[in-house]
């Protein structure tokens, strides 16, 4: 696929369509343009005013990205387009804006009775390019899954665009429906089979981003509680816990607190996999880390502890390294 950043304006067949939808809608739908401050800004910036320019229904709020975030079109809190929508992508898109306005989502009821029984967030990308045949219908086909349950967050990834994306899941071809980072279906595939997959997930399977929304979502302990039940760390867990943000560390040490309240031996499986972290960690983050070691209270972390009040470390690190081997001896 040759990369490119060139977008041309809407063709007038393109802005009849945009037009035709505003005209159904029954009052404004609000899309929000995360901006990145990299080179894909203008494109969308582009798009998003011809968009509001050909009706008013359509309104865009911009809001800057946080760190490591791309540029992106979002259309609630569960839908995000990593996309410019035009061409034969367009339709789905106002389908997906009309969904948001009320109309019918076209997912069958066997469907809709499978999501509602989910219990576990799902993360979907769809990996698109520009001119791929197959790729629109596979974008009507999941997009909706989004729409219809608070469990499902769906990205569609312009592979083109956002090669670095791409990348780094390991994408061949387009499409590519990927299903937390670990389940994947190239080529055309059906709603409903990507549905099954999400209800017969085995827990431990959990992503970082399905286990961080969780627990952003105020369901720490239910996160705590389905790792006490299945008597494992899930390796999402240790991912969140060296997170840089500090706000993620923060909810994924919640959930360690929690378990080493009511189950000191598994608590302690975090100990060696973190360590193993430890020393290429920013001093922050070894901060935190021994911070769960105090929490744990075992005797290989207070090893470890001692091992870092014994050597060359930052002063902050050293003093919360103190401060968990007292947590470790009260």
């Amino acid at each position: 696929m040759q990369r490119t950043m060139k977008r041309h304006s809407l063709t007038a067949a393109e802005q009849n369509s945009i037009f035709e939808m505003g005209k159904t809608l029954s009052g404004p739908v609000r899309i929000i343009l995360r901006r990145s401050g990299k080179a894909q800004d203008e494109m969308f910036d582009m798009f998003c005013k011809e968009l509001s320019g050909i009706s008013p229904k359509f309104q865009i709020d911009r809001k800057a990205a946080e760190a490591n975030q791309d540029t992106a079109l979002l259309i609630g809190s569960r839908l995000s387009y990593h996309a410019i929508p035009a061409g034969k992508e367009l339709p789905p898109f106002l389908d997906a804006l009309g969904i948001r306005d009320g109309a019918e989502t076209g997912l069958p009821a066997s469907i809709k009775k499978t999501l509602s029984a989910l219990h576990l967030p799902s993360v979907v990308n769809i990996h698109i390019a520009p001119q791929c045949p197959f790729c629109p219908s596979v974008v009507r086909e999941i997009i909706p899954l989004a729409l219809v349950s608070d469990r499902v967050r769906v990205a569609v990834i312009d592979s083109v665009m956002f090669p670095g994306t791409s990348k780094r899941q390991k994408i061949q071809s387009v499409p590519t429906v990927v299903l937390d980072d670990r389940m994947r279906w190239t080529g055309v595939v059906a709603a409903g089979e990507v549905v099954r997959m999400m209800l017969n997930r085995d827990p431990s399977e959990l992503s970082a981003i399905s286990l961080k929304n969780m627990i952003e979502n105020g369901e720490a302990i239910r996160v705590s509680r389905m790792m006490m039940e299945s008597g494992q760390i899930f390796p999402a867990l240790i991912s969140l816990l060296v997170d840089e943000k500090w706000s993620v560390r923060l909810g994924a040490m919640v959930v360690m607190e929690m378990i080493a309240d009511e189950d000191k031996v598994l608590a302690a499986e975090v100990i060696e996999p973190l360590w193993e972290q430890f020393h290429g960690a920013s001093d922050p983050v070894r901060g935190d880390i021994l911070h769960v070691f105090g929490e744990t209270g075992h005797s290989q972390a207070v090893e470890m502890i001692q091992t870092v009040i014994n050597g060359e470390y930052a002063g902050d690190v050293v003093e919360s390294a103190e401060e968990a081997l007292f947590k470790c001896n009260g």
